[in-house]
């Protein structure tokens, strides 16, 4: 009798041991609360070098910036944003110092990041996407999240503080370590939520997965965006409900 429910029931199917909800989709829709007032909300966005490579598996093939940029697009439009981070983002240009040349596309720190705040956010942010600029630089992921925690600390109010962190890999520029960070920024903001939005590497594989535990760890949620087709709507998600996917 119980085999017989269980077969009959349209919404369940027994996956990676435990029930997975087949309407998750349309179940949401109707009745997941919108918690996007109840937050001051950051992204923190990567756009550095390797953010050109091509999007492992989408169809056609679309670099990751393209894939990332339409779904940044769309939260900047459509919800109110704190702060938007951009790491990475570094004018590529050759100087002179001591009589050598030197590449400063790679450098880091504090002329790697940039941030659009403000009544001018969505104006910065369209003029960037109409220039259709080419990633590239280091990746100092962890200035980056830091300013954007201390900033958040700052401003705190009735509202908590969320930072979303879009990105492909691991902070290349030195930094203590992303779960360092998020540890030294809760203490000083404990009610701060940080969520991890992944992107694969050029083969396929999740260099962030190293950040999962601390991730998870504080209430946040740590989410592989695997299908390229998905990023925008995974992304929005997290910024009506605070939930990146149905579990």
């Amino acid at each position: 009798m119980r085999l017989w429910i269980l077969l009959h029931l349209p919404f369940l199917v027994w996956g990676s041991d435990r029930w997975v909800e087949l309407d998750c989709e349309k179940r949401l829709s109707q009745s997941e609360t919108v918690v996007e007032d109840a937050y001051r909300t950051y992204l923190v966005f990567d756009s550095s070098g390797s953010m050109v490579e091509p999007y492992h598996g989408s169809n056609p093939v679309r670099t990751k910036m393209e894939v990332a940029r339409e779904g940044v697009t769309q939260i900047v439009h459509e919800h109110s944003l704190a702060g938007l981070y951009l790491f990475g983002r570094i004018q590529h240009e050759i100087i002179r110092i001591g009589g050598k040349r030197i590449d400063t596309a790679g450098a880091c720190g504090e002329n790697g990041i940039e941030v659009l705040e403000g009544s001018s956010l969505v104006e910065t942010w369209d003029h960037y996407v109409h220039e259709g600029w080419t990633p590239n630089g280091g990746t100092p992921l962890v200035h980056a999240f830091s300013q954007a925690a201390e900033k958040a600390r700052q401003q705190s109010g009735d509202q908590r503080n969320r930072i979303g962190v879009v990105s492909d890999g691991a902070d290349s520029c030195g930094g203590t370590g992303l779960c360092h960070a998020i540890e030294a920024a809760r203490t000083k903001d404990p009610r701060l939520v940080v969520h991890f939005i992944a992107l694969p590497n050029k083969e396929g594989e999740f260099e962030a997965d190293r950040y999962r535990n601390c991730i998870e760890s504080g209430d946040g949620v740590y989410q592989r965006i695997e299908d390229a087709e998905l990023f925008s709507r995974r992304v929005a998600r997290f910024v009506q409900t605070d939930r990146l996917e149905c579990e």
